[in-house]
């Protein structure tokens, strides 16, 4: 059997991207690096861009300082840290709370809520708390931890997003 979540992207900024992925009839949001001209190409750069959109095999993992991190901040429902397999050129994105783009490094930050903060250069970015991310990541967790144990599971990731933010600070030329 093979099960799929759609995560499709809503928003982006100079400096981030927020998609929308439903688990269990909730809305949950995903904080990622921004939408650049090297993601449209399918390249993902560490750092600095989104995950190129496309399907993605999911798996768990159980090695490395998120494991240690996660296994101790998430015992009741811990089994491994959901990886995502084959982007192209890249490989470590996994998905993990955090507040902002600067948790990310190129992973996928869930969130229930976020704004956008404007930074003293200008740039803006979507943030979120520590408290919404980790509710998030504990009902995304456990839906598809799950799924990864009993069905061959994908994120769908897709591009709606507004990129007029990212296009008016040059990350995209239009």
């Amino acid at each position: 059997m093979r099960k799929t979540y759609d995560i499709i992207r809503i928003d982006a900024v100079e400096l981030s991207t927020v998609s929308k992925i439903t688990i269990d009839d909730t809305d949950l949001f995903i904080i990622e690096d921004t939408i650049r001209n090297s993601q449209l190409k399918s390249e993902k750069i560490y750092g600095e861009s989104a995950i190129p959109a496309g399907k993605y095999k999911l798996s768990l993992v159980k090695y490395g300082s998120l494991h240690t991190w996660l296994s101790n901040a998430f015992k009741d429902i811990y089994k491994g840290v959901i990886l995502l397999n084959d982007i192209p050129n890249y490989s470590g994105v996994c998905v993990h709370p955090g507040t902002s783009r600067s948790s990310t490094l190129g992973c996928l930050i869930p969130c229930l809520d976020y704004t956008i903060k404007t930074n003293d250069d200008g740039t803006r970015e979507h943030i979120t708390t520590k408290e919404s991310s980790n509710k998030a990541f504990k009902l995304l967790y456990s839906a598809v931890s799950t799924d990864i144990l009993n069905n061959d599971t994908y994120f769908n990731i897709s591009n709606n997003a507004d990129l007029s933010g990212a296009i008016n600070a040059g990350v995209i030329q239009s």
